[in-house]
């Protein structure tokens, strides 16, 4: 796989990094309120995790929104207890982008998809990690893993004095680009419900099959 970065790089790493010194008195979902049956011991294996992913929804905030066709390529370690995956994203159009995250894989057997996770730089991460969530899951006829929901605490992204409302990230990931914006919206919609309206999903993005297909030149997996 081949990473390439480019100046736009260096202003999303900037506002990851603030992430690192905001305050974490902030309001999160409980885990066990928005987590669904498809995630439950059961049926959820963390290792099915592990891949290419496309991000065909998501608020993230610390993305900027002219930075689209995001795709994760993600490494489970189950055996150490951690993962880590590169977000990959073109700006504008034409910028590639790539920004390193590494998380802790959780420590609960009865929730296996409650992860935490930071902004990773030479192998480390952040000394704080955020609250990760894998609440949804679907899977093919073989029952491998073929769409996941994710939901993060981000805490306030300003620094002291507190400025803001606390941040979320609500991300749609999947196997396959070649989504439509109104299966998207659909899926988006039956979150919402399944969840009763715990999470904040405002100003969501949608990337589908037009999306990708403007940039496939730039997605090398």
């Amino acid at each position: 796989m081949q990473i390439r970065t480019g100046q736009a790089l260096q202003t999303v790493c900037a506002a990851l990094l603030l992430l690192d010194i905001c305050e974490a008195g902030y309001s999160c979902p409980n885990y066990g309120d928005i987590r669904q049956p498809s995630v439950a011991p059961n049926m959820f294996n963390i290792s099915s995790f592990g891949g290419t992913w496309y991000m065909v929804a998501t608020t993230e905030p610390t993305m900027p929104h002219f930075c689209t066709c995001i795709h994760n390529e993600v490494q489970i370690h189950e055996s150490e207890g951690w993962y880590d995956y590169t977000s990959h994203a073109t700006c504008d159009g034409k910028f590639p982008i790539s920004v390193p995250v590494k998380g802790e894989l959780s420590k609960d057997p009865s929730s296996p998809g409650l992860l935490r996770e930071n902004f990773g730089l030479f192998n480390h991460t952040m000394t704080s990690l955020d609250p990760n969530m894998i609440f949804e899951a679907q899977y093919n006829e073989r029952g491998e893993m073929v769409l996941a929901m994710t939901y993060a605490c981000l805490g306030r992204l300003l620094p002291v004095p507190p400025i803001g409302e606390p941040k979320f990230s609500f991300n749609v990931l999947s196997r396959r680009r070649n989504w439509t914006n109104s299966e998207l919206r659909d899926l988006v919609a039956n979150a919402t419900k399944a969840t009763q309206g715990l999470l904040d999903v405002a100003n969501v993005r949608f990337a589908d099959q037009q999306t990708y297909d403007s940039c496939a030149s730039d997605i090398i997996v």
